[in-house]
């Protein structure tokens, strides 16, 4: 956990996105998503847990055939046999 919840990018931004979390370390701070407007406001504030990467790419993820050791994940799961049937009415 980055956040050393000073608060500093609530009171920059003044966002109501930026919500206190209580944690087992101390009362820390995150972005609700789902109100959040994205105009980044919250990056003014003087904080390590926002960093600006310049120049930088997203790298690409692996991909081809799945190996045999990967395979088990796609296995259709074996269930017991029904002991008795359900009526729904």
């Amino acid at each position: 956990m980055v956040c050393e919840g000073c608060g500093d990018c609530s009171a920059k931004s003044n966002c109501l996105s930026v919500e206190p979390l209580e944690t087992e370390f101390g009362r820390k701070r995150t972005i609700n998503q789902s109100t959040c407007n994205k105009d980044f406001s919250c990056v003014k504030g003087f904080c390590p847990s926002f960093v600006t990467v310049e120049g930088g790419r997203l790298k690409k993820g692996r991909s081809g055939p799945v190996s045999s050791e990967e395979s088990f994940l796609f296995r259709n799961p074996k269930y017991p046999p029904l002991k008795s049937r359900l009526a729904c009415s």
